[in-house]
């Protein structure tokens, strides 16, 4: 990782896509069709208060990948909130919703290219092994 590395890019498309209402709900559609396992983990999820999380999840994902420390607090409820203790998320479910989520961004960001998928999946690699190392 290159410490000089913001993820600019990625959060350029991230804003990108927020200007398309749909993004967060498509991303959950995506989601819940990607692997049988999905869609009983949110069997009883309020969805209106699913998408804020997830918002506000995906933007300390990007600015942790990108070097502020803010996000570190952030994921590090995630990773307690997902883990053993908690809601047991199965970790082999993290590529589905990494797939998941750069398939949203490839449908909804105009200026998608595969070299920006590439960076939304290394930044948010970074912040999955942190999420993983925090449990």
């Amino acid at each position: 990782m290159n410490p000089q590395d913001t993820f600019a890019d990625v959060q350029q498309s991230f804003q990108r896509c927020l200007t398309r209402k749909e993004f967060l709900k498509r991303f959950y559609d995506i989601f819940m069709a990607s692997h049988p396992d999905v869609p009983k983990l949110f069997a009883k999820t309020d969805f209106d208060t699913q998408i804020r999380l997830l918002r506000h999840g995906l933007s300390a994902s990007i600015a942790f990948a990108g070097g502020t420390r803010v996000g570190a607090h952030v994921l590090e409820r995630i990773g307690d909130t997902h883990g053993r203790g908690k809601m047991n998320i199965d970790p082999k479910l993290y590529p589905y919703w990494m797939d998941s989520l750069v398939r949203t961004v490839e449908e909804t960001d105009p200026r998608y290219t595969p070299a920006l998928g590439a960076r939304w999946r290394e930044a948010l690699g970074i912040a999955i092994s942190y999420i993983r190392g925090s449990r």
